[in-house]
């Protein structure tokens, strides 16, 4: 007799008509029936929409949400949150040149203007390029070369960063995406993990 790889609280929370499948360390649970194939003998499974969880205090059910992108705006936030891991590094470097503050400012605005996308811009307040060259002691091109630089990934892999992008609606949160399969593949070979990504951003 075949055993069952699921935990006994799996088998005991599992609605009818679901299957289950674990999936980045959760059980998680879909629409399920069957039906009869021609030149077979049993019916063939069909597995359809997820609509929740099970953990071992029971089962969940996956929360459903609506958007109206028309009042919403989508923003990445790939890019903006590796580079914001090296936001400490500026500020360090420029002690005695600039403010914390002002070095924030700076760092955060170059951000953006190499992403106009950015989900930063969300938050107002930022400079250009002409005005920071103008009010700071900053070589704006050497920083953004070197922010770039500090990545480690050539540019054809960088803009795979640019595909995480997140919701922002209006009075609400800012709600990150999953990236999909192909792009935590690839972006794994450097090191990056997506739900760090995700998990980076307080606006």
């Amino acid at each position: 007799m075949r055993q069952t790889r699921y935990p006994e609280y799996v088998r005991a929370f599992r609605p009818k008509g679901t299957a289950v499948r674990l999936r980045n360390g959760r059980y998680t649970v879909f629409r399920a029936t069957s039906k009869m194939m021609p030149g077979k003998k049993h019916p063939t499974p069909v597995i359809g929409e997820l609509i929740g969880w099970i953990d071992s205090s029971g089962f969940h059910p996956q929360q459903k949400r609506t958007v109206d992108f028309s009042c919403a705006c989508v923003c990445e936030y790939g890019f903006t949150n590796l580079l914001l891991g090296k936001e400490d590094d500026f500020v360090a470097k420029k002690k005695g040149t600039l403010k914390e503050e002002d070095a924030r400012l700076v760092y955060r605005s170059l951000i953006v203007s190499l992403s106009p996308s950015s989900y930063l811009k969300l938050k107002g307040n930022l400079l250009s390029r002409e005005e920071i060259a103008a009010k700071y002691p900053v070589n704006v091109a050497r920083v953004l070369g070197s922010m770039v630089s500090s990545m480690g990934m050539p540019e054809e892999q960088t803009r795979l960063l640019f595909t995480l992008v997140g919701i922002h609606e209006p009075g609400g949160e800012f709600r990150t995406l999953q990236a999909d399969a192909d792009v935590r593949r690839i972006l794994s070979v450097y090191g990056i993990d997506t739900e760090v990504l995700r998990n980076g951003i307080a606006l």
